[in-house]
């Protein structure tokens, strides 16, 4: 996949102004993706959450990675100022984070006979670890990478208290709306 391929799929990565950061996380997508064979299967399948949300879901997780990165520009715009009044917070960080917060579920899950299912890689390792290992591995600052790693609900082992950054506090909860609003509409049956 090409990196103009991923930018029709996520233009919101165009917002990052550091290209460095730009660059990588457009590296961080590309693998994710291949690594995860989703060029073949079609990027637009990847469910938003195997076993959390009915695969009848139309929110699937490349619009769940955007949606995010979109309410947390959104918010930066109206409330930006004052929250960077409480203290730093930096734009560009949060809106890597957000942009990769969820690349790893493209190694965590995959698509048979129509429906959502984990992939071999899943059954080993959660999309936090899956997307922080690529960030890690493209040079992304370790902010980011624990951004990612840390992202998930409190309640896992990864998702806890760790080094917090004002950016993952950030992410964290528009997250958990977006992800809240899928599943609440499309609650899995089993």
């Amino acid at each position: 996949m090409t990196n103009e391929q991923i930018l029709q799929l996520l233009p919101e990565i165009e917002w990052i102004g550091d290209p460095d950061l730009r660059q990588k996380s457009l590296a961080c997508w590309k693998e994710a993706l291949e690594l995860g064979g989703w060029e073949e299967k079609g990027v637009r399948n990847c469910p938003i959450g195997v076993g959390l949300v009915d695969d009848a879901c139309p929110e699937r997780s490349i619009d769940h990675c955007r949606h995010v990165v979109q309410v947390c520009q959104a918010v930066w715009e109206n409330a930006g100022e004052w929250m960077r009044a409480l203290g730093p917070l930096d734009h560009d960080r949060l809106l890597c984070s957000a942009i990769l917060h969820d690349a790893g579920k493209f190694l965590e899950y995959d698509v048979r006979d129509g429906k959502g299912c984990y992939s071999e890689n899943g059954r080993m390792f959660r999309h936090v670890i899956s997307g922080a290992y690529l960030a890690k591995k493209h040079g992304l600052p370790d902010e980011i990478v624990s951004n990612i790693l840390s992202h998930s609900d409190n309640q896992s082992p990864e998702g806890g208290k760790r080094h917090v950054t004002p950016e993952l506090i950030f992410l964290k909860q528009v997250d958990f709306l977006c992800f809240s609003m899928a599943q609440i509409n499309y609650p899995y049956s089993v």
